[in-house]
């Protein structure tokens, strides 16, 4: 998944982010012996992200947004993955995502987690905490 920017320059020298295809072959074939959840999680929202959107990048300025989709040459959504929305994460992503949303000019974005929901309001500018199972339908 490449960076988001309006630069092809850009896009081609930052780091592309990786996902898997099939997540049963990355633990399969992993050499980590304890699970990561949270880029297993990561790579599931990414892969629900992909059979709908043809163009899926990611943020990375000022903050890390997972997610931005564009659709048609214009961007349609900024998106988080999220398995719990501690109060110990929740700065760090919706400063992320805060910043995704401003810079494409969007005033609403998504955090999805595993089950929880909520509404974040920052001034004119709404996050949507959806669980996974709600959001992917």
């Amino acid at each position: 998944v490449p960076v988001f920017s309006d630069s092809a320059k850009a896009r081609m020298l930052n780091p592309k982010k990786v996902y898997c295809i099939d997540t049963g072959m990355e633990y399969a074939v992993s050499s980590r012996r304890l699970p990561n959840d949270g880029a297993r999680f990561e790579n599931l929202v990414f892969l629900a992200l992909r059979r709908r959107h043809r163009d899926v990048s990611y943020f990375a300025a000022d903050g890390e947004c997972d997610f931005v989709v564009k659709e048609r040459h214009a961007v349609s959504g900024a998106v988080q993955a999220c398995i719990r929305l501690t109060d110990e994460c929740k700065d760090r992503e919706s400063e992320g995502l805060l910043a995704a949303m401003d810079a494409c000019s969007l005033r609403t974005g998504t955090i999805v987690t595993e089950e929880q929901r909520d509404t974040l309001d920052f001034g004119g500018r709404r996050i949507d905490v959806v669980p996974f199972w709600d959001w992917c339908r």
